[in-house]
């Protein structure tokens, strides 16, 4: 059990007296031993402890259910009549954070009364709350005489309570936990495998005082004492470990504030989540967790109630390490002679650690002699993008980041030591998909002590000689990433920049984050990864230990549709009115836009990042391929703002031979090509469906604007196309939507809605070949294109 409770004060008395006459003659018989051999300065801080070192269950009472609660407080007060008389009464309970006072000194959560020994019912008072945390309280009532039944109200928002009752004052009027300085980091120095703390070295995964946020009595407590034995408690109240830390504080105020103690009574406290927590600051100093027989025992519990709950193997997993510990470094045999439960030590009366704790204490005390169970190692590695967004929906791409070149944004590598112990010499290979993305900087932090995935502080890999500079990560490389405690996460934080367009360059460019070597106390357990690809000869994990975080990086002037690998990647391109498009999709054979048109008046419509700065580019290229003989093409413009209009129009007549063309329009002879475009509209048939024996096929290979000045184009590794613009008609034909004037919709000019710019469904596959008869009034634009013009691949 976590509180003490009282016997008959006889008992007591006899007991104490014993016990000191036999410490007196193991003193005798000691001699030199250099345990008994405080140094003078310690010995004048040595505050010794109360009496009250026991813990007997038939004291306490405890309402851990909703519907224990709710049965004690039926009509509004909890009675509760003791065959011993009381002096003393301790709280400890958690309620709705929202009924609290923040002031401990004046929370009244509680109202009392007791009933004295001659009968007489004292008036009601506020229970004394000494310490409160995030709903954790503590609380207690002291008597000026004996009572012997005690009724409590005013218990609104109660999830656990215990009442413990006391034969005599055990606290310490005016020795308050709350009022003690707090551990100070300081005391905790790191040595290789272990932690320093005031003097005693104790194993590195031990949660050590300052880092729970432990009270500092400012006084050695305890007596020396020379371990040869081990106790095994368990918390009973609280069960869980809720807020560990807080919980760890509430108990520590709780033996403090009520029990009188010194400080904690437990040497070593195990979580359920199988974390070891400091107790006393020294192991080599007596506790006070077992009744008269706490000289030359180190107390160990286990947060839970084992008369009701099973510890999990973590929780015996952690106990063993930390029992092992004390046994190898004290000479303390492992059996169960040497190490027992709270209750087989002799003149104790209580049922700690339950007794399904007690069942496994001979695998614990088994674990604890082989160095426990080999560890369960196990390491995550995850890859996010922080700053991102996802504005192109379509195909593979549609759940992925995007972003265009020259935006900024960052990449997290998060790496999380999973494994029951420490895990060190821990590296972390990278790759970032350079020429598409660019590292500019980074930091490595870690969340310790709050293993929180929040709390991050820079850590001490950040600045090793042996990682690369800030701003020279490079394109792949490793990363010393130091130790990891138990639950520990470090994170890679990488400026990231994105710097070319990467569709169908590339499947997606990303970021990649994997375990390239990492070892445990005894030996690697992984390694080594030096790449991606690599093999691992040693993996004690189980699985690779890699992740990657992937994007897009898309162009607001360039498309090229060169995806070979999803149809459904238009590049943000949408068909409008869907109904007059039979298929649009990406041929993935030969990288192109293939449309079958079965309406007239289809369009297709630039996506929603587009961006044409027009003072820069005066012309676009269309590379397409068209059947079914002569036919105008139209292209409009908007800016932001705008919708498209025949003021912003330009017409022009292309082949329709079955062949490609690049055709390159002029756009910077129009007086309204000016400023930033932000919508295009291509019109591949403009104005008409395709005629009943037509074949209705469009292809599309690129779209991209060049400057006919600096002879440079808008896409990447593109080369200019020196070829002869296509002459613009000057009667302002073509014949736009039917009743909007050759606007781009039925209001006669207003922006395009979602709904216009909707996705068409990708149907089946099919070849974007065709054939089709070359009019003489097209065979200027033939000639040219064989003549002189280049691009980045042969026609299919």
């Amino acid at each position: 059990m976590v509180y003490a409770t009282f016997k008959q004060r006889e008992l007591l008395k006899m007991r104490t007296l014993r016990w000191w006459i036999v410490g007196l003659v193991v003193v005798a018989l000691a001699g030199c031993s250099k345990s008994s051999e405080p140094q003078p300065a310690e010995h004048a801080l040595v505050e010794a402890e109360s009496a009250h070192l026991d813990h007997m269950h038939p004291n306490l009472v405890l309402l851990n259910t909703p519907q224990k609660i709710a049965g004690a407080f039926d009509g509004g007060t909890a009675r509760y009549e003791r065959d011993e008389p009381f002096r003393q009464v301790g709280f400890f309970y958690t309620a709705d954070p929202s009924m609290a006072d923040t002031n401990a000194d004046t929370k009244q959560a509680f109202e009392y009364r007791v009933r004295l020994t001659d009968g007489q019912w004292s008036a009601w008072a506020p229970i004394e709350v000494t310490w409160y945390e995030d709903g954790i309280h503590v609380g207690r009532v002291l008597l000026d005489e004996e009572a012997g039944e005690l009724e409590i109200r005013r218990a609104a928002g109660l999830d656990w309570l215990q009442v413990e009752f006391y034969e005599e004052i055990a606290a310490r009027p005016g020795v308050l936990a709350r009022d003690l300085p707090v551990e100070q980091p300081s005391e905790r120095v790191q040595n290789g495998d272990y932690v320093t703390v005031q003097q005693k070295a104790i194993p590195s995964y031990v949660v050590t005082r300052s880092q729970w946020g432990a009270r500092n009595p400012s006084k050695v407590c305890g007596s020396s004492h020379d371990p040869y034995r081990q106790a095994i408690h368990h918390t009973y109240s609280p069960r869980t470990d809720g807020d560990i830390h807080a919980t760890m504080r509430g108990i520590q105020a709780y033996h403090i504030d009520s029990n009188g103690w010194c400080d904690i009574g437990y040497h070593f406290v195990v979580s359920q989540a199988g974390k070891v927590y400091q107790g006393r600051s020294r192991e080599d100093r007596t506790g006070a967790h077992v009744g008269g027989q706490n000289s030359g025992n180190i107390g160990t519990c286990f947060i839970g109630d084992f008369t009701s709950q099973t510890p999990s193997d973590a929780q015996i997993n952690a106990a063993a390490q930390i029992v092992g510990w004390v046994g190898r470094t004290y000479g303390i045999p492992f059996n169960r002679t040497s190490i027992k439960g709270h209750r087989e030590h002799a003149g104790q009366s209580t049922s700690c650690p339950g007794d399904n704790l007690l069942a496994e204490l001979g695998t614990l005390v088994s674990r604890a002699e082989n160095g426990g169970t080999p560890a369960d190692y196990d390491v995550s590695v995850k890859v996010n993008w922080l700053g991102t967004d996802n504005f192109y929906d379509q195909g593979a791409s549609a759940s992925l980041a995007d972003a265009l070149p020259g935006d900024t944004f960052q990449a997290e590598i998060l790496i999380t030591n999973k494994s029951d112990e420490v895990i060190r010499n821990v590296w972390a290979g990278y790759l970032v998909e350079e020429p598409y993305l660019e590292a500019t900087n980074y930091a490595i932090y870690s969340d310790h002590p709050s293993y929180d995935q929040s709390s991050w502080t820079i850590n001490s890999a950040d600045s090793d000689e042996d990682n690369p500079a800030k701003d020279a990560l490079g394109a792949e490389g490793k990363l010393d990433m130091h130790a990891f405690s138990p639950g520990e996460t470090k994170r890679v934080l990488i400026d990231m920049k994105a710097n070319r367009y990467s569709v169908g360059a590339i499947e997606h460019p990303d970021v990649r984050g994997w375990i390239q070597h990492a070892e445990s106390p005894t030996g690697t357990i992984f390694g080594d990864r030096d790449s991606w690809d690599d093999g691992v000869e040693t993996n004690e994990l189980g699985h690779e230990a890699r992740a990657h975080a992937q994007m897009d990086v898309l162009d607001p002037n360039a498309w090229l549709f060169d995806d070979t690998s999803d149809e459904g990647n238009l590049e943000g391109w949408t068909g409008k009115p869907a109904e007059h498009f039979e298929q649009l999709k990406v041929n993935t054979n030969y990288g192109l836009l293939s449309q079958k048109i079965s309406g007239e008046d289809a369009r297709i419509i630039s996506p929603g990042w587009t961006n044409v700065p027009a003072e820069e580019f005066d012309q676009l290229v269309l590379r397409v391929r068209s059947h079914d003989g002569v036919h105008t093409k139209a292209v409009f413009w908007a800016r932001e703002g705008e919708s498209f209009s025949e003021e912003r129009a330009v017409r022009f007549e292309a082949a329709g031979d079955g062949e490609y063309h690049d055709l390159v329009i002029p756009l910077g002879e129009h007086t309204e090509w000016s400023g930033a475009v932000t919508q295009l509209r291509i019109d591949l048939l403009d104005g008409e469906a395709p005629g009943a024996e037509a074949s209705g096929w469009y292809d599309v290979d690129s779209i991209f604007f060049q400057s006919s000045v600096a002879q440079t184009t808008s896409a990447p590794g593109v080369d200019f196309v020196d070829a002869a613009p296509v002459a613009l008609q000057t009667d302002g034909g073509g014949n736009g939507d039917p009743d909007a004037g050759g606007t781009d919709n039925d209001a006669g000019g207003d922006p395009l809605t979602d709904e216009d710019n909707e996705n068409l469904t990708v149907n089946d596959g099919c070849s974007a070949t065709g054939s089709g008869n070359v009019p003489v009034g097209a065979a200027w634009v033939i000639l040219a294109a064989f003549l002189g013009f280049t691009r980045r691949r042969d026609a299919v």
